[in-house]
């Protein structure tokens, strides 16, 4: 590879002949300390302007809150169902369509999950893979988002007079983690091909 100083003991790339330089080490930067050369370094993943420690602190706790979330609410909807058929404990027609909405609006919000985590996981055990193999997962997030706003906004509506106090504070709760879910996904560009 061919690099070119743009600053103080930072090389940037002009050429490279392999997918480790190209792609890796498109910028290098040199530590000194006692007039020696202490580490060389690269950023793996460059990240865009705006993104300060604080803000990924905060990406990183609701990604691992939305992350639990959605792998075990899904559970929990199952089990409550069962538990409640098992009681043949009526419901009203408005709470069972609020139910039915309210489920299908988790059980997205756990499908752009593993969509994503599928495609991260694909990404870190090749991550020289061809655009052609990631771009079917990365097209799919946006119907899918979108799929879980609509039952979302369906369970509200549905639910708004039937649901109880609980049941309005559970939906509230998983309304931000999946708008969160889906904010961090937009910022970290999972929701774009380029």
């Amino acid at each position: 590879a061919k690099y070119k100083q743009t600053a103080p003991y930072v090389f940037e790339q002009l050429e490279a002949s392999g997918t480790l330089f190209e792609y890796n080490l498109a910028t290098i930067y040199f530590e000194m300390k006692d007039d020696e050369v202490f580490r060389i370094s690269s950023d793996f993943v460059p990240l865009p302007p705006g993104h300060s420690l604080p803000w990924l602190l905060a990406d990183g706790v609701f990604a691992l809150a939305s992350t639990l979330f959605f792998l075990l609410v899904p559970f929990i909807i199952v089990i409550h169902a069962l538990v409640q058929r098992r009681r043949r404990v009526e419901s009203s027609a408005a709470v069972r369509s609020m139910r039915r909405y309210y489920a299908g609006f988790v059980l997205l919000g756990t499908a752009l999950l593993a969509n994503n985590l599928i495609l991260v996981f694909r990404m870190l055990a090749n991550n020289f893979r061809s655009f052609s193999e990631v771009s079917l997962q990365v097209l799919l997030n946006n119907p899918i988002a979108l799929m879980a706003i609509a039952a979302g906004v369906m369970a509200f509506v549905k639910g708004r007079s039937a649901a109880s106090r609980k049941q309005q504070i559970l939906f509230a709760v998983t309304a931000v983690l999946l708008i969160a879910l889906i904010v961090i996904l937009w910022k970290w560009q999972f929701f774009h091909l380029l």
